[in-house]
């Protein structure tokens, strides 16, 4: 869930990372599928939009929790060898299958249970990136990149409270500047 929050990566995109998308040298993700399930079983498919094809920088703590996930696997792997399904999977159930995504909102939904954050859902995550983003006045075009989204109308729409309080606080801004002017 960190890592939902840290990249704002839809969690289909997430669960289909293999290590082959991870450039730790680069320290770059390589976003080119997208998983979904028909029932239980698990189809690879393309991302969600052409522009949902990206490579997302990544941050220290990012590279520390995969460097992290990567080193529990591996011990995983060395201790059950040939019953390790996917040895490939980023995100992993413990014997390396492919993880339903009705298995992460559970987990969120035990994470959250009793506090006053159970609202929060997995997508929710994916808009707090984006929010904090444009918060801290990253170009929304920029962010609408980041997203995946086809054009900036799509980010400027589901955003549109963030981009409107941007807007008070920049008058707030320009008011401030020119009262010390004076």
């Amino acid at each position: 869930m960190q890592f939902q929050i840290y990249t704002g990566m839809r969690i289909g995109e997430t669960l289909a990372l293999t290590w082959n998308d991870i450039d730790f040298k680069n320290k770059e993700i390589n976003i080119n599928k997208t998983i979904n399930f028909v029932g239980k079983d698990p189809i690879i498919g393309p991302p969600k939009t052409n522009n949902s094809y990206r490579i997302l920088g990544m941050s220290n703590t990012v590279f520390n929790i995969l460097k992290m996930v990567q080193q529990e696997q591996n011990e995983r792997k060395q201790f059950l060898k040939e019953q390790y399904i996917n040895p490939n999977i980023v995100f992993s159930t413990p014997l390396g299958d492919y993880i339903h995504r009705n298995n992460i909102n559970k987990r969120l939904n035990a994470v959250k249970k009793g506090t006053d954050y159970e609202y929060i859902t997995v997508h929710f995550l994916r808009h707090a990136n984006a929010t904090l983003l444009l918060m801290n006045d990253v170009d929304i075009k920029v962010v609408s990149s980041h997203l995946g989204h086809n054009d900036i109308q799509t980010t400027a729409n589901i955003y549109a409270d963030v981009l409107k309080s941007k807007e008070h606080q920049i008058a707030q801004l320009i008011e401030f500047n020119l009262e010390d002017d004076q």
